[in-house]
């Protein structure tokens, strides 16, 4: 839990560090007879569907640079998790003033309330993190364009069996089972 919460609160630092990077005027090559210059949009609502096994940490990675790159963002926590989620979300509106409408919490099943959220024409973009099967049927449903839809939705899929770890022959094994367990949950 302290793991957590300390990677969710570098994210909040983070992203509030980039928004004003972001704000700032951005150097472009000069071409003579052009002005030209550049400025990030948001995209508008986008879907954050996070992971159980880091309730806090990514969830709060995936709404804060959706809110902070000027998105609003309906958060369906993990069915297994929601309570964090909430609390999450309560902070937000309580402590930080987040104004309203910036953030809607849904949590539920991923087959009910994940679906209908994906497959919803107002969504913009979905960040999703979890397994491959679901991720793969996210980004299959996003792709496919849905009466009064008038864009292409982006997904962002952050999906399971890309880190490995190598234990070498000279490696205390307790301790290197410790660290997987450790580092996976």
């Amino acid at each position: 839990a302290d793991g957590d919460v300390a990677e969710a609160i570098d994210f909040c630092e983070f992203y509030a560090r980039e928004a004003h990077r972001w704000a700032e005027k951005h150097p472009l090559t000069p071409l003579a007879g052009e002005e030209n210059e550049l400025t990030y949009i948001p995209l508008g609502v986008g879907a954050v569907i996070p992971p159980w096994n880091f309730p806090l940490a990514i969830l709060v990675g995936m709404t804060a640079a959706s809110i902070v790159a000027g998105n609003a963002v309906v958060l369906k926590p993990s069915s297994d998790s929601p309570v964090i989620g909430l609390r999450f979300a309560e902070i937000l509106h309580e402590e930080c003033a987040l104004p309203a409408g910036v953030l809607q919490f849904i949590p539920g099943s991923g087959a009910v309330v994940g679906e209908t959220i994906v497959t919803d024409p107002r969504i913009r973009f979905v960040a999703f993190t979890g397994s491959m099967e679901v991720g793969l049927g996210i980004h299959e449903k996003a792709s496919r364009p849905r009466k009064g839809q008038i864009w292409i939705k982006r997904t962002i899929l952050e999906m399971g069996g890309k880190d490995p770890i190598v234990v070498d022959a000279g490696s205390d094994i307790d301790a290197a089972a410790l660290g997987v367990v450790q580092a996976a949950y």
